[in-house]
């Protein structure tokens, strides 16, 4: 088995020369995610952190080491390592680290951190690290991948009790003002008892930011870019680190043999973000077999570059035989695959709407995963239905300011099916409650959305 070399380790890993060194990292304002990380940072877990890339996953992993190196934690029980499709011997790393760095003989006591990034590189990972856990819990391990490897089902029976996940998103509005104003405003929670008052009481502090709103839907997801102005180099990071990397490297650990198709198929998905998927339309569009759609439909979304919901419909088997909606990950890479600078101005008019459902259903997305739904039943549909529990939550959404009758009309019908007393309407217009026959709907603008 080859070795890595300690010279190479000593490159990665500078503090253990530099008693001061500083990583220029740990000036920036640490994401959202931070918080929960720390809340857990003291449990016997292995930490997995996966996401789009450049969400700010290193940036993480270097901002906590910065933190350990502060609080005297021994430099050289700290360790970093980045794989990549050629470098990807997990044992060989742990065992040059263990044995040529550390000349650790006995494992049962040592206390250190290990810092593993670009993991889906790797195959049976899982196993390595579940025989360092068992040996020693006190050997904390922090994972990350720019793919759904570390979520594979493999992963979660093999550590089942020992890993924990966090998922990194793009940037929602409120983070998106946080890092690029300081300012930190909270969202609404559409399952709050008091919605209307905290809707009215958060939405005088946005009035300042409102016109940041369409910006931020071009420029605003990915922490590198808030700060550019320039739109022609916004695009070309995008494209260029984040876009071309997926495709070329990331999507590679799946093998796809028909490169052009996927890529075309992506397309397919920005432009009908939000919008029913029919695979059979997409076979013949770009010619692939239906099966072959499934199957890249599947890679897309373990690349995180989209995700789809489901039909709200009584029976399961029901669910999975009706079409899915499908909706992209980042409007940031749907732009940029556009070369789009305002997403008010593209070629047909209903596309700001299916944007601002696609903004919509990717917030909520982030706090209720696998309970978002869409209802279509006899021409009537609802946008977005959360089952949480025994509550289920309908929500419009409209780009409108200003809203009629009718275009209550669908909600009203799904309130009435389901004997249920609240729905919401996610608008462009302020905040307001509505009653129609005992039943509230509660009106919320978007940028308020928690």
């Amino acid at each position: 088995m080859q070795n890595i070399g300690v010279e190479y380790l000593y490159k990665l890993n500078p503090w253990w020369k530099d008693p001061h060194f500083q990583f220029h990292e740990s000036k920036f304002k640490p994401r959202f995610i931070w918080r929960k990380i720390e809340e857990w940072r003291d449990k016997k877990f292995i930490f997995s952190l996966s996401g789009l890339r450049r969400l700010g996953k290193t940036t993480v992993f270097r901002q906590f080491i910065q933190k350990l190196l502060n609080e005297g934690k021994e430099p050289r029980n700290i360790f970093f390592y980045e794989f990549s499709e050629s470098d990807n011997n997990l044992r060989r790393v742990l065992e040059d680290y263990f044995d040529k760095l550390l000349n650790v003989k006995n494992l049962y006591n040592i206390e250190c951190y290990i810092f593993l990034d670009e993991l889906q590189y790797v195959k049976k990972w899982q196993v390595d690290l579940k025989f360092y856990y068992d040996i020693n819990p006190y050997i904390r391990f922090f994972v990350s991948g720019s793919s759904s490897l570390l979520l594979h089902e493999d992963t979660k029976e093999s550590l089942a009790g020992r890993i924990i996940d966090f998922f990194m998103y793009p940037l929602g509005f409120q983070e998106y003002l946080y890092l690029r104003y300081s300012n930190e405003l909270k969202g609404v929670d559409p399952f709050s008892q008091n919605l209307l008052t905290e809707a009215q009481e958060i939405s005088s502090r946005y009035e300042i930011y409102k016109h940041e709103f369409d910006r931020y839907l071009i420029y605003g997801e990915f922490p590198q870019v808030i700060e550019e102005d320039q739109f022609m180099q916004i695009k070309e990071y995008l494209k260029e680190s984040v876009i071309e990397k997926i495709f070329n490297k990331d999507i590679q650990v799946f093998e796809v043999d028909k490169q052009h198709e996927l890529r075309l198929l992506y397309k397919i998905v920005c432009q009908n973000t939000a919008q029913f998927l029919n695979k059979t339309n997409i076979a013949r569009t770009i010619g692939l077999s239906r099966d072959s759609v499934t199957t890249y439909i599947e890679i897309l979304k373990k690349a995180f570059l989209m995700n789809y919901s489901y039909n709200y419909l009584r029976s399961i088997a029901a669910q999975e035989h009706s079409y899915r909606k499908a909706y992209v990950t980042s409007l940031n890479l749907l732009a940029a695959t556009f070369n789009i600078d305002d997403m008010n101005s593209y070629v047909y008019p209903d596309f700001t709407g299916h944007i601002i459902e696609t903004y919509v259903f990717n917030r909520l997305n982030q706090k209720y995963r696998d309970s978002l739904y869409f209802y279509n039943k006899d021409k009537k549909e609802v946008d977005i239905v959360i089952e949480q529990g025994l509550s289920i939550l309908p929500i419009e959404v409209k780009l409108k300011a200003e809203l009629k009758d009718h275009d209550f009309r669908h909600l009203l019908h799904f309130m009435e099916q389901r004997k249920l007393e609240r729905g919401i309407v996610i608008y462009g217009g302020p905040v307001q409650e509505l009653t129609f026959d005992k039943k509230k709907i509660f009106l919320i603008p978007y940028y308020l959305l928690d």
